[in-house]
């Protein structure tokens, strides 16, 4: 994300809170076809590569900062409320 490419990622785990589905990556479920799918909409299409880098590296910019991670560190031990 934070080089502004494509993100094709699988639907699981806490992928979905990085990754919003044709805003800023392209979200599969985990089988064959799926992914397939997935690669041949951004292989076959230049101007959504575009689109979905420039959403993916301002997304990691905005929400993926050290300050922004020592808050959530900190909240998370109960440092700070």
């Amino acid at each position: 994300m934070a080089l502004g490419k494509a993100i094709l990622a699988s639907s699981t785990g806490g992928i979905p809170e990085a990754i919003k589905d044709g805003e800023n990556g392209i979200l599969v479920e985990s089988d064959i076809a799926s992914v397939v799918d997935g690669l041949d909409r951004l292989l076959s299409n230049s101007d959504l590569r575009r689109v979905l880098g420039e959403a993916a590296v301002e997304s990691a910019r905005s929400r993926f900062t050290w300050s922004r991670t020592l808050d959530q560190f900190l909240l998370s031990y109960g440092v700070t409320e």
